[in-house]
């Protein structure tokens, strides 16, 4: 989305953008893309973390060197390496933007199995970690290769990534605090930019942003996976419900497994099912459309979201309350107490607390759904915005790139 939304914006500056996709992309007209053929899906760990993948290499550089563009914008994971390989042998400068921590964790969210956050980063640590996966690819690793040598293997990933990562024009990221974050790993200050090149279309304000919450419906949108938090917030609804049994959580998001499963269990155990809807998948459209109808968003990110999540950004220009986990970058979005409330994000009670507050506030939420800070002034001026981008690639020179 990221990808197709920087063309779009792009295109309309009077660039000539070409895509080079996995899959077919129906936003995309057709006769800029190349759909790369992907004959390894079921070695997909291995494919995003080494430069195994010769087929898709050989597609990549054939798709670069026929386009010859004057920079490639590497957006993606499974791709990023036969991308930054053909563009280092053709000469052409590439960036690449952090979309999450795949430059730094092969589970790309610095979170470990257990649900702690890590601090290690990426090498020899990663074995203890990834050795966990439920992924069969990784559990014939674990049978196959004895401890040290899965040790070495995170090694090597690390020397390959950092290798290509520093060859990068630019690394571009959404915000400061990812910045510090790869400034403190290791990468200088003059490689890394902060960027936030994606476009709040459509978007439509609350048209009485004075007036108070007429509901006390509650939006969850994402991934029902557990680095989104999703547990966090259900398990804050039974003491919201305590205080407001009208109160309505609406999850806009799908997801499966025993993470699910185990949401699932908590609902029908405490008696939530009147309280907790999940709507399933839906589209940006409806998800806005959603937005004009409640009360406030919830957003209880459990990871470093150091990306600006999209949805408590959205949230914000169409003047709606959040109520959001305070890590990562988000407080450079949210100001605690001024434009919505900060709670702790392992913690079900700061959020019910943090949530009862808004709901029973409603001047408070009133003065929260005008307030924006000044990082998502920022961001909404998408003009502004992608005029740094310009002037990031015209600073690149087609020389000195190749490997």
């Amino acid at each position: 989305m990221v990808s197709r939304k920087t063309g779009k914006i792009l295109s309309r500056m009077g660039h000539e953008i070409r895509y080079v996709s996995l899959s077919p992309d129906k936003e995309c007209p057709a006769n800029n893309i190349s759909f790369i053929k992907f004959p390894f899906k079921k070695l997909q760990f291995l494919v995003k973390n080494f430069p195994i993948d010769v087929v898709s290499f050989f597609q990549v550089f054939k798709a670069i060197k026929d386009f010859n563009p004057d920079v490639v914008h590497i957006q993606a994971k499974i791709l990023f390496f036969p991308s930054a390989i053909s563009a280092s042998l053709l000469g052409i400068p590439y960036f690449f933007t952090v979309l999450d921590y795949y430059n730094l964790c092969p589970r790309n969210i610095l979170l470990r199995k257990n649900g702690e956050l890590c601090h290690y980063y990426h090498g020899a640590y990663c074995s203890d970690c990834v050795s966990q996966s439920d992924r069969a690819i990784v559990k014939i690793i674990n049978l196959i290769f004895p401890f040290f040598l899965k040790k070495l293997f995170f090694i090597l990933r690390k020397k390959i990534v950092d290798f290509f990562m520093y060859k990068a024009a630019k690394i571009i990221t959404f915000s400061n605090t990812s910045q510090e974050r790869l400034l403190a790993y290791g990468y200088r200050k003059d490689k890394v930019a902060v960027v936030y090149h994606y476009s709040f279309e459509n978007i439509q304000p609350d048209a009485n942003p004075a007036e108070p919450v007429k509901n006390n419906k509650i939006l969850f949108v994402g991934a029902i996976t557990y680095h989104k938090g999703l547990h966090i917030l259900v398990e804050a609804m039974r003491d919201v419900v305590k205080g407001i049994p009208e109160a309505k959580l609406l999850i806009a998001g799908s997801g499966n497994g025993a993470y699910l499963n185990s949401i699932h269990n908590f609902i029908s155990e405490n008696n939530l099912s009147k309280n907790i809807e999940f709507l399933g998948h839906k589209s940006n459209k409806e998800v806005l459309e959603l937005m004009n109808d409640v009360a406030m968003v919830i957003v209880p990110e459990q990871w470093y979201s150091e990306f600006g999540p999209v949805i408590l950004i959205e949230a914000k220009l169409a003047n709606k309350p959040v109520v959001a986990s305070k890590i990562g970058s988000i407080p450079e979005y949210v100001r605690d107490g001024v434009d919505g409330v900060l709670s702790q994000h392992n913690l079900p009670g700061d959020f019910s607390e943090a949530i009862l507050k808004v709901l029973r506030g409603k001047d408070m939420a009133v003065m929260m759904s005008q307030s924006l800070s000044a990082r998502i002034e920022v961001v909404k001026d998408a003009k502004k915005t992608f005029s740094c981008l310009e002037e990031l690639y015209g600073s690149a020179k087609r020389s000195n790139f190749g490997l």
